[in-house]
């Protein structure tokens, strides 16, 4: 069972309609997932595997399963989609975990930890390919140019967010035009595919598309924020990480347009070096004083509320019901 119904290993009741739907489409997915990527050679057999086989939300599959159910049917093109797209995420969270050189992914050692950077890189490689395969294999023409585009603008979000490390003057602006492209395009395109698969009601995929973007935002606006609210155990990876990178995210940047003076002063110096624990307390709780915690969950609910505007024009069904419960579970989750 994917691990989005869990919560401290219980099946989250939020979720039950949701895997009644999908149940028997997920447990396809793990095997196919496992399989796509599988090799003689036992080191990328196991790098490739290594990360698949720990689990992880299978949020953007979930999407498309749940846009295809509702637009015509779950049929034999859609796993080998959403195997895909899954492929292409995993293979950006191996890339991400070197990049921030974390050593914690899903509760488990990262994988450039694991196997080090070169074999760390070249199984992201690998799994990159494996998808594209996929996508090739099993799709048209349309899809793989939609994915192209998606994979292309989710690159550039990466290289925005890499060369905004420690730029203290970031906007709100430059942040969101970051996570749009980093995060909120794969997401998109999961759900632009779940309507493809069955129709080319240009409405229909437009609204999924907005879905998806601005569902694809508050994910990882409360992604962000969890860096500062939740566990390592509870988050799957190390916390208060994003400080230590010099990221300015949507926290951050509210907590220094509302600080002054000497305050101001220290959170410039924080972001430029390495914060001692003293140092991160301040933080934390001025993160608080500000509200700055509230405001970003504040945006995420609007992203979640307009995404959910965008499911009006599709039928009411148990797909769109449960649709509109992972907008209320994306802003609400703790991990």
């Amino acid at each position: 069972m994917s691990s989005i119904f869990k919560s401290q290993g219980q099946v989250d009741t939020t979720f039950t309609l949701v895997d009644r739907l999908l149940h028997p489409y997920l447990n396809q997915l793990e095997t196919l997932l496992m399989d796509s990527v599988r090799s003689d050679i036992p080191l990328v057999n196991d790098s490739a595997q290594h990360l698949i086989r720990s689990g992880g939300k299978r949020f953007r599959p979930i999407l498309m399963l749940l846009f295809s159910g509702m637009t015509g049917g779950i049929y034999d093109k859609c796993l080998p989609l959403a195997c895909s797209i899954e492929l292409f995420h995993t293979a950006t969270l191996i890339h991400d975990d070197i990049i921030d050189e974390a050593d914690i992914r899903r509760g488990i050692e990262s994988s450039n930890i694991r196997y080090g950077n070169h074999i760390a890189v070249l199984s992201g490689d690998y799994i990159f390919s494996r998808a594209s395969y996929l996508l090739a294999h099993h799709a048209g023409d349309s899809f793989v140019k939609q994915a192209s585009n998606a994979l292309t603008t989710m690159v550039i979000g990466e290289i925005m967010e890499v060369e905004g490390g420690y730029n203290f003057q970031a906007t709100q602006e430059d942040y969101l035009n970051m996570i749009h492209s980093k995060t909120a395009d794969l997401i998109s395109l999961s759900c632009q595919f779940g309507v493809m698969v069955n129709t080319d009601n240009l409405k229909l995929m437009k609204a999924a598309t907005d879905f998806g973007a601005e569902l694809g935002m508050a994910f990882q606006i409360v992604d962000d924020v969890l860096d500062y609210v939740s566990t390592s155990t509870e988050f799957g990876k190390p916390v208060v990480q994003d400080i230590r990178e010099g990221k300015m995210t949507l926290p951050i940047i509210h907590l220094r347009d509302h600080l002054k003076g000497t305050d101001w002063d220290r959170l410039k110096s924080i972001l430029a070096h390495q914060p001692e624990d003293e140092d991160i307390r301040w933080l934390l709780q001025k993160l608080h004083e500000t509200k700055s915690i509230e405001y970003a969950y504040q945006k995420a609910d609007e992203y979640s509320n307009n995404a959910k505007q965008k499911l009006e024009v599709f039928p009411d069904s148990d797909f769109k019901t449960s649709l509109l419960s992972l907008c209320d579970y994306v802003v609400n989750r703790k991990y």
